[in-house]
């Protein structure tokens, strides 16, 4: 299969560095971002993200840190009257599932606003419990909030085969493939978490990527540059011979949606 190179981007999930687009972003453009969702990691980095934004206006979504460790559902509509478009989770003293944090959600959710939550493992100074950032704890909030957009970083670290099973069964629930780890599975098994059996009594034993797990992953950097992750993605989804149309949903259609940028996915299917 022939590499497709896109010409259109969201990035889904990154974060804010000093002077960083400063220096990059018309050569970011060119390479095709149109629109860069800059996630904040801390309460103080929320004032860095929100400076950003109005640096660059038509090119960073702003996503606001809610605070689990203080959880008031008020934060959310701060966060919205600031300026913010979305919501970062990142580390929590309780399981993301805990019922005091509900309130939070159920507060995103009538205010539509989607989220970004990080998933695994995670380098922090705070004593955090990775298993409190388990994939699975996302299933009772899809649930309880079905209208509530939720986007998981990291396809869950550790538990990629969890996460995979996450996206597959809860339609507002999706995932990027940003961080390391993943980057550094075998290839066999980074392809066995695409993989499915088309019968389910082994009557042949054939063994063929589902496509449709790619349309509920998005295009992210997190942290490293657009380059380097960009390589990673397009060169996956070319291993995995993932349709054109399937990987434009990856890299712009599918977080132009989350975003309820609609007018835009109506034009670049007219294109």
């Amino acid at each position: 299969m022939t590499k497709y190179i896109p010409k259109r981007i969201i990035n889904g999930h990154t974060h804010y560095h000093p002077g960083e687009l400063e220096r990059v972003a018309e050569r970011w453009k060119a390479a095709g971002l149109k629109k860069t969702c800059v996630c904040a990691w801390c309460e103080p980095n929320n004032a860095e993200v929100l400076a950003c934004h109005k640096r660059f206006p038509d090119l960073v979504v702003p996503f606001g840190y809610v605070d689990l460790y203080e959880p008031d559902p008020d934060q959310v509509d701060r966060l919205r009257d600031e300026g913010f478009t979305g919501l970062k989770f990142i580390t929590t003293p309780r399981p993301y599932s805990d019922e005091r944090f509900m309130p939070i959600y159920e507060r995103a959710e009538k205010l539509n606003m989607p989220a970004v939550f990080h998933t695994g493992w995670v380098a922090s100074e705070k004593p955090v419990r990775s298993l409190n950032m388990h994939p699975a704890e996302l299933e009772p909030i899809a649930r309880a909030f079905p209208n509530f957009k939720i986007v998981a970083a990291h396809l869950g670290n550790w538990w990629a085969e969890d996460a995979v099973g996450i996206m597959q069964h809860h339609k507002n629930v999706w995932f990027d493939l940003s961080g390391g780890f993943i980057r550094t599975l075998a290839p066999s098994k980074l392809r066995s978490l695409f993989l499915r059996q088309p019968d389910k009594n082994l009557r042949t034993l054939d063994e063929v990527v589902d496509y449709n797990l790619f349309k509920k992953i998005v295009f992210a950097t997190d942290n490293p540059p657009l380059e380097e992750l960009l390589e990673f993605y397009v060169n996956l989804m070319t291993w995995l011979e993932v349709p054109i149309d399937i990987q434009k949903g990856v890299y712009y259609d599918t977080m132009a949606g989350i975003l309820g940028m609609q007018d835009a996915v109506a034009q670049a299917a007219g294109n």
